[in-house]
């Protein structure tokens, strides 16, 4: 990290970057920009209200989570590939919808906790709506969070979770296609999915609870829901105090650092996440003069074979 703290310090000083690494210097030096950063962040968040103002029923939410499951914006609905159970060459594909933020189920029985979250949501509702009444939005509040509560409920705890991740219950794609009728997965399937993808239902709970809940009586929560979800991940350098008070929230309750690291840290970071690889392609060379590479072939090559050993 502090290697790539020092490259990007004195990127304005490199004179023969590739193409790829230029891209690099500019995700950098545009997450630096603070003055810019705060105006995006605003833009962002009022083209978000906009959005979820043209959200009427609840299909139009369905097609919007839907939508946002091929693209970087948040939904309750997700999916993944995991390997076959019994072929790992193979991919399998699982579906899951999530309405629950805090880790996991003992968070949302902490009193103090659930209060001083339901506070915050609150929080960032004034800070969205600065004119409305803040007796009604801690309302809005404690609706979302409740909502969170059901859910929690229903969905598995972590060591049933576990559990269930040793397991392969497969499921055929028409009798899934059922399960899931509300959210009416059918059109990503034909578009995404091949016939001969097999399909794993690891927590069925879950859309059993879609199938109750998304309804027009909820819109209102669900559209709060998704506000809060989206756009707290953009909130920053725009909204220092609603900033300020969702890292004390997080250092208090859920672990995280009482301070944050400087922006030079954090945007590096960025980078590094964004370009994993093509970073360490990059820096290999800087920290790693000379690197041993036959050596290092030589030595995963004999680890590589003991565990095989080890197998059989």
């Amino acid at each position: 990290l502090e290697k790539k703290k020092q490259f990007f310090l004195n990127i304005d000083s490199e004179k023969k970057l590739s193409k790829r690494s230029l891209q690099m210097k500019s995700y950098y030096k545009a997450c630096m920009n603070e003055k810019e950063s705060a105006k995006e962040e605003v833009a962002l968040v009022q083209n978000l209200k906009t959005t979820i103002d043209k959200i009427k029923t609840i299909q139009d939410y369905i097609n919007l989570n839907k939508k946002n499951m091929e693209n970087d914006q948040w939904s309750f609905l997700g999916y993944e590939i995991t390997p076959n159970i019994n072929n790992p060459l193979i991919y399998d594909i699982t579906f899951d919808a999530n309405f629950m933020f805090l880790p996991e189920h003992s968070y949302y029985e902490n009193k103090e906790l659930t209060d001083a979250y339901t506070q915050l949501i609150a929080d960032f509702f004034v800070t969205l709506y600065p004119e409305a009444n803040k007796a009604d939005l801690l309302k809005r509040a404690q609706a979302v969070v409740d909502f969170e509560k059901r859910f929690k409920d229903i969905t598995p705890r972590p060591a049933e979770m576990r559990k269930r991740w040793t397991e392969a219950p497969y499921v055929k794609r028409e009798d899934y296609l059922k399960l899931t009728s509300v959210v009416g997965l059918a059109d990503f399937f034909k578009k995404n999915v091949p016939q001969t993808t097999l399909i794993r239902d690891f927590v069925p709970e879950n859309f059993v609870f879609a199938q109750k809940e998304l309804k027009n009586e909820n819109l209102a929560v669900l559209k709060d829901l998704y506000l809060f979800r989206s756009a707290r991940e953009y909130m920053d350098d725009a909204y220092p105090e609603l900033f300020k008070k969702r890292l004390e929230f997080s250092h208090k309750y859920l672990g995280g650092p009482p301070v944050r690291a400087d922006r030079q840290e954090r945007c590096t970071a960025s980078v590094m996440g964004a370009f994993g690889k093509e970073l360490d392609l990059e820096m290999i060379d800087r920290v790693f003069k000379n690197f041993p590479k036959q050596k290092m072939i030589d030595v995963t090559t004999k680890i590589r074979q003991s565990i095989l050993d080890g197998i059989n």
